[in-house]
C-alpha cells in the first residue's frame, strides 16, 4: 500500500503545475503516509514513520503536510467505512480463537438432557416418551443410571406391526447395546469425528468408558453452531 501510494505520489508531482511550487519529494511521502494512515489508521504514526524514512534530519521541518495528509486520508476511509487492517487481523484472530476452543473445548459444555427409560419398561412408553421429545431413539439406563444401549422407534413399529412384539413388550426385547456414544472429556473435534462416524443427529454421552454413566446427549446441531464461529 505504501509503495502504491507513493507511485501515485509521483505520478502526481509530475502533473502539478510548477506554479504551486511543490518538490515532488515532498507529494511522494505525503501519498506514502497518506496510504499508511489509511490502512492502520494511525495517522501520526504514519505521519512521523514515513518523514524519518524521508527526510531524516530535517523530518521535523517537514511533517506538518505529512500530518494532514495522513489525517485527511485516515478520514475519508473512516467515512467510506472501509476495512482496515486492525479490523481484518481482529476477525482473523478472532477466527483462531474460536478454532482452538473448538479443538481442545469438552463437548459436556453442549451436553443436553436426553430421555431414558428402565429396561423393564414398555415399549409403548418408549413410542410415547418418543412423541414426546421427538427424537428417534430413546435412551435404555438401569437404575445405578449406567447407559445400556438404545431403542430405536422404527425398530419398534417394524416389530409391533410383524407381531414380534407387542406395547407391553419390556424395551430390553428391542434394545441396541451396541450403540456409539461420546464421552464428556473429549473434545469438541473428537465430538465432530464421531459424527462424521455415524448417520445420527445425536449421540448419548456418557461419563466416561468405565461407569457409562449417563448424562445426556450431545447434538450435531449444537457442534455445527460452535464450528460456524472460525468457518
Amino acid at each position: 500500500m505504501v509503495q502504491l501510494s507513493a507511485l501515485s505520489g509521483s505520478l502526481l508531482g509530475h502533473w502539478l503545475p510548477a506554479s504551486l511550487n511543490m518538490r515532488n519529494s515532498d507529494i511522494v511521502a505525503m501519498a506514502a503516509a497518506a496510504g499508511l494512515s489509511s490502512v492502520y489508521h494511525a495517522p501520526l504514526a504514519s505521519a512521523i514513520f514515513v518523514a524519518e524514512i524521508a527526510f531524516g534530519i530535517s523530518a521535523l521541518q517537514r511533517l506538518i503536510p505529512l500530518i494532514i495528509a495522513s489525517v485527511l486520508a485516515s478520514m475519508l476511509v473512516y467515512r467510506l467505512q472501509s476495512a482496515s487492517t486492525y479490523p481484518v487481523v481482529s476477525h482473523h484472530l478472532n477466527r483462531s480463537e474460536a478454532k482452538y476452543d473448538f479443538d481442545n473445548m469438552r463437548v459436556d459444555q453442549l451436553i443436553i438432557p436426553g430421555a431414558a427409560l428402565q429396561p423393564a419398561e414398555s415399549v409403548g412408553q418408549a413410542l410415547a416418551v418418543s412423541s414426546l421429545k421427538r427424537e428417534r431413539y430413546v435412551y435404555v439406563i438401569n437404575q445405578a443410571g449406567q447407559f445400556l444401549g438404545v431403542v430405536s422407534i422404527h425398530d419398534i413399529s417394524r416389530k409391533v406391526l410383524a407381531q414380534e412384539i407387542t406395547l407391553d413388550s419390556p424395551v430390553s426385547s428391542v434394545m441396541d447395546d451396541n450403540f456409539p456414544c461420546i464421552y464428556q472429556h473429549q473434545s469438541m473435534r473428537e465430538g465432530w469425528e464421531a459424527f462424521a462416524r455415524v448417520t445420527l443427529e445425536r449421540l448419548p454421552a456418557l461419563n466416561n468408558a468405565q461407569e457409562r454413566r449417563f448424562l445426556g446427549a450431545l447434538t450435531k446441531t449444537s457442534l455445527i453452531q460452535k464450528a460456524q464461529e472460525f468457518l
